[in-house]
């Protein structure tokens, strides 16, 4: 008979068998793609920065392009002389006649296009500017292409990462997600949630509970778990059950004989369940290498992704006695393959293999 607070005032159990605790599940999470991962590849301290050098550049580049503009077109001062017949003629030998005003540019418009687009490697439709503007603008090329570089090469790692969104953590965040909630009827969790305080967070589960009008049976919520219909609160010995009869379970028949016996062994072996619950993985699959060296081998390879130093230094070492001034090779892939094999070469094999010259 399972205990629970309205049993406990009119009974008392004299010896508890099993304790368990009520949780909730909801359906494998599955990769999503990040779209914040654009903007992941800087910290926002970074992009504030380049927001503020971006706007520095555009207001230089404005200020320098409308000083140099503003110095092009004002008039050469000169010295007028009386020329024969009374006409006037300038020192340089031009006659007094004003020339057209030069074309008109939208500065603003050409130090936008300039700065953000060379931030953003595109192509400018425009002359290339002269004089300090042209000095300003190059600077700013070279800091775009350093932060292009920069933005790209992290952008590439960052989409590499997964993304794993979990709808829910603890139970403040599984009554905010407001996803339904199925539950037995009658259970010791639909009880407390119906009689819980309304302002609690168990009290706020009471809204999302998804069992009235619903079949009453463990085998419909867990349908509706894997399906995604809905969450599932239920004893934590119950979603380990559901979790298990569930679970992806690859065909035996394709497991080779010897793997099966190692495991069968490993199953029965008390003193490994005891060092698997005091110890890492490494550790322990370390520790039964010499009793399961199939399963441990092939563990190892799964937990151990890079080499360790040992081989690393070995592997230099043996490139080093390649690599001399009595002999130079270029191309030692082959050499150095030989000179790593922990396969004992077979000289006797070699030698009755190789045709002798009768004339050595």
């Amino acid at each position: 008979m399972s205990l629970d607070p309205f049993r406990y005032q009119v009974g008392e159990i004299s010896e508890i068998i099993f304790i368990d605790e009520h949780g909730a599940a909801y359906k494998r999470p599955s990769e999503q793609s990040d779209i914040v991962g654009f903007v992941k590849p800087f910290t926002p301290l970074v992009w504030v920065l380049v927001l503020v050098l971006l706007l520095m550049v555009l207001v230089a580049f404005s200020l320098l392009s409308f000083t140099q503009h503003s110095l092009a077109i004002l008039p050469t001062p000169t010295t007028r002389n009386h020329g024969v017949g009374g006409g006037e003629v300038m020192l340089d030998g031009s006659t007094g006649k004003q020339e057209p005003n030069p074309p008109k540019h939208n500065i603003n418009r050409d130090a936008v296009i300039w700065t953000v687009c060379s931030l953003l490697a595109q192509s400018v439709p425009l002359k290339p500017p002269r004089g300090v503007v042209k000095s300003v603008t190059g600077l700013w090329l070279l800091l775009s292409l350093i932060l292009a570089s920069v933005y790209r090469s992290n952008l590439k790692a960052m989409l590499i990462l997964p993304k794993v969104t979990l709808p829910f953590n603890n139970l403040e965040e599984l009554v905010n997600a407001g996803l339904p909630v199925w539950t037995s009827l009658d259970s010791l969790m639909h009880r407390s949630v119906y009689f819980a305080d309304p302002n609690s967070l168990l009290g706020g589960l009471n809204r999302t509970i998804y069992n009235v009008g619903q079949p009453n049976n463990t085998t419909w919520g867990a349908l509706g778990l894997i399906e995604g219909a809905h969450a599932i609160a239920i004893p934590r010995y119950s979603i380990l059950q559901v979790m298990n009869s569930h679970f992806s379970k690859r065909n035996v028949d394709d497991v080779p004989d010897a793997w099966q016996e190692e495991f069968l062994d490993l199953k029965n072996d008390s003193a490994a369940k005891d060092a698997f619950q005091n110890m890492e993985l490494e550790e322990f699959w370390t520790l039964v290498r010499g009793t399961y060296p199939l399963l441990a081998t092939n563990a190892l390879r799964i937990l151990v992704q890079f080499s360790s130093t040992y081989l690393c230094e070995t592997g230099f070492s043996a490139l080093v006695h390649l690599k001399t001034k009595a002999r130079s090779k270029l191309e030692v892939e082959a050499d150095l393959r030989c000179a790593l094999s922990i396969t004992p070469p077979d000289i006797e094999g070699l030698v009755k293999g190789k045709q002798c010259q009768k004339s050595h």
